[in-house]
């Protein structure tokens, strides 16, 4: 990796493509989040996958969120190495070896704070049966997965939810500590009838977590956690889960993510009364390429595919070019890319657009949690395109 720290991306010094992020953005992200949080009176867990680029989740900590959340055990080590104490893993353990490594590291440090889902009694007996082979001395807490029919984990109906809080406390080294889900499954399309899906899947989870507390299955808990969120509908988890009455104390964690890089997709207008969060947070991802042939007239190849851009949620969007040799950005409007390859981006060049044989383009990138892990490091730089540092991932 030829780099000299303190140059611009403008010149020969450093190889393309690039992933790049926006140390600004990324700062102005964290903060409004965080304040947003602060001033709806909930706590933040930011998700941990979108990135595992230490260079922001040290940012997102030391911003002083509550905690963080993960999906994996190895994604769980990274945060707690880099500091963390409290951890949301969003998903199901049911592997004996990683429950026996969750209890040992949850009575490691008292003041550590671990959770994870369950959404089935099967998965509720391997988690409890793989604890038993760890140290642990005390009830590890577990929150009780709400799924959508038709997509991935979690429960489906109260029935199922009964059967597994009953399940849960039959076993004697679990306790159920509260209600987790994930709305982002729903889409990101911001519309009335997306809102009133997602407002209906929130509300069956509170509802599920009324019912347990009724129950009696959190009794003896301070408080009950109810958690949920991307970063699509962050605000609508607010609104609804805020709303809970369960008899009894609860806590509100979001876990978004995406928030911190943001991204380029073009959303509409959000209804009347609907946080606008494409007007909140500041896209601070870009991928820099160099067009590498243009071998017929409306046609480019430029450096950059599969390997090095999310392409599940939208292609890239061609921002601005640097003309060859050139200092400065220019915006451009009359490239798009058509289609991707491992390593080559088939460009739709408008009339009237030129594009040369070594111009680098500035591109937007659609959904972070699909960028990060297919780079080993990537720039940080600062509004000049100044390169600050090299950062990692962690994948």
């Amino acid at each position: 990796m030829s780099s000299d720290l303190g140059d611009t991306l403008f010149g020969a010094t450093f190889e393309l493509p690039r992933l790049v992020l926006k140390q600004s953005a990324l700062q102005k992200n964290i903060d409004t989040m965080n304040r947003f949080c602060d001033e709806a009176g909930v706590l933040l867990a930011p998700h941990a996958k979108t990135t595992m680029a230490p260079v922001v989740l040290r940012a997102q900590l030391q911003s002083g969120v509550w905690g963080m959340t993960v999906a994996t055990m190895s994604q769980l080590r990274v945060c707690i190495e880099l500091g963390a104490d409290r951890v949301i893993v969003a998903n199901e353990i049911v592997n004996g070896n990683a429950a026996a490594s969750l209890g040992d590291l949850l009575e490691t440090n008292p003041k550590r704070e671990i959770y994870t889902l369950v959404d089935s009694t099967e998965c509720v007996a391997l988690l409890a049966a793989g604890l038993r082979r760890s140290a642990l001395s005390r009830r590890f807490p577990v929150l009780l997965e709400v799924g959508i029919p038709g997509y991935r984990t979690g429960c489906r109906t109260r029935e199922e939810a009964l059967r597994i809080a009953e399940a849960v406390r039959a076993q004697g080294n679990l306790v159920l500590s509260g209600v987790e889900g994930f709305e982002g499954l729903i889409g990101i399309d911001r519309s009335t009838e997306q809102l009133e899906r997602v407002d209906e899947y929130l509300g069956r989870s509170v509802a599920f977590a009324a019912e347990l507390a009724g129950e009696g299955f959190f009794d003896g808990r301070e408080e009950v956690i109810l958690t949920a969120g991307g970063s699509d509908y962050f605000d609508r988890v607010v609104a609804v889960l805020k709303g809970a009455e369960l008899g009894m104390a609860s806590r509100v964690i979001l876990q978004s993510g995406a928030y911190a890089t943001w991204d380029h997709h073009r959303h509409d207008d959000p209804p009347p009364g609907v946080v606008d969060a494409a007007a909140l947070f500041d896209p601070a991802i870009e991928l820099w390429a160099e067009v590498l042939s243009v071998p017929e007239d409306g046609l480019a190849v430029a450096g950059f595919g599969k390997r090095e851009a999310s392409y599940d949620s939208g292609l890239p969007i061609v921002l601005a070019r640097v003309r060859e040799g050139g200092a400065d950005l220019q915006r451009i409007s009359g490239v798009t890319v058509r289609r991707l390859n491992d390593h080559h981006a088939i460009l739709d060049v408008a009339d009237g657009t030129e594009l040369g044989v070594g111009d680098r383009l500035v591109c937007g990138l659609i959904h972070p949690c699909t960028v990060f892990d297919k780079w080993r490091h990537f720039a940080v730089v600062d509004d000049d395109y100044r390169v600050l540092s090299l950062a990692e991932t962690l994948f």
